[in-house]
């Protein structure tokens, strides 16, 4: 599970990654992508008004770069970073 205990669904393509373990303090990075078959291009993780890192969990979007816009992705893989 990679430190996560379950994942929020929060919207069309917006998701809350907590975790089982909380980080020391929310000084991490991580990375991330993710694909839509729907469309010839792939998309990433992008940041809204409401994009949070805390101790407890990440809340991160799928961003299309085609349309710009956020979708619910096939996948989505996270690698947080400390």
């Amino acid at each position: 599970s990679g430190n996560v205990s379950s994942i929020t669904d929060n919207g069309v393509g917006h998701y809350t990654a907590n975790f089982t373990i909380p980080m020391p303090d929310a000084n991490y990075s991580f990375s991330g992508f993710c694909n839509f078959p729907s469309v010839a291009s792939a998309g990433i993780l992008s940041f809204g008004s409401d994009f949070t890192m805390s101790a407890n969990s990440l809340n991160i979007k799928a961003g299309n770069t085609t349309t710009g816009g956020t979708q619910d992705s096939t996948f989505i893989t996270i690698g947080v970073h400390r």
